[in-house]
């Protein structure tokens, strides 16, 4: 674990909000994902309605890094056959196309920027 993963993933595994600042490559995205993907492991009540709502919602100020952290929450749901899947939503695609794979599946966990989420 990283120090950025250590110092941040028990009050992140309680649901308290967490700030952390650390340099690129240091594993800030883990530091989120990681505790946000085992804390909607423990409710039942996700279980219960997996096929009728998203897990976890991401926002990315950015398309490049919405990628990079759909990227790892795929990586990271593969250890998780129970679980769906990662989608990714951001502006200069067809909002079709998005809703279309929305319609169809909802993801377990949502990347989206600002613009797109909205």
């Amino acid at each position: 674990m990283t120090d950025i993963q250590a110092k941040t993933y028990t009050a992140a595994l309680s649901g308290q909000d967490i700030l952390g600042r650390a340099r690129t490559g240091t594993g800030k995205t883990i530091a989120f994902l990681l505790p946000a993907i085992e804390r909607l492991l423990r409710l039942p009540d996700y279980y219960n309605n997996i096929s009728s709502q998203v897990g976890i919602v991401v926002i990315s100020p950015t398309r490049e890094l919405a990628t990079q952290i759909g990227n790892e929450a795929e990586k990271l749901l593969t250890f998780h056959t129970d679980l769906s899947n990662t989608q990714v939503v951001f502006g200069g695609t067809k909002t079709s196309r998005d809703i279309s794979r929305l319609n169809h599946q909802l993801p377990t966990v949502l990347v989206a920027t600002p613009g797109r989420f909205k």
